[in-house]
């Protein structure tokens, strides 16, 4: 029963890799109260970053100024961490996917 053994392999496959993903979210550092919000407040202006033919563009810092004031985040320390996370986040883009490369 070649299917019955492909399925068997699959699923073991499957569940080795659901254990390493368990025991790195088990190892992730533990964010305080504030460092959470900020968090938050990267992942809902990143789930909303514009993309162009050249990629993702980096964050709006007129839409992160607008978002943190509405949820009543101070802006000079939270603007600074959600800018550094989005450099962050460009510079992983970049190594993973390499630059575009224009005509």
């Amino acid at each position: 029963m070649v299917n019955g053994v492909w399925a068997q392999e699959a699923l073991k496959r499957w569940e080795e890799k659901r254990d390493a993903k368990s025991e790195l979210l088990a190892s992730r550092p533990q964010l305080g109260y504030y460092e959470q919000i900020v968090w938050e407040a990267f992942q809902v202006l990143h789930s909303a970053r514009e993309y162009n033919m050249g990629g993702p563009q980096k964050l709006r810092i007129s839409e992160a100024l607008i978002y943190m004031k509405e949820i009543g985040l101070k802006t000079d320390d939270g603007l600074i961490l959600v800018l550094a996370m989005d450099d962050t986040w460009m510079e992983y883009y970049v190594k993973k996917h390499g630059p575009k490369k224009g005509k």
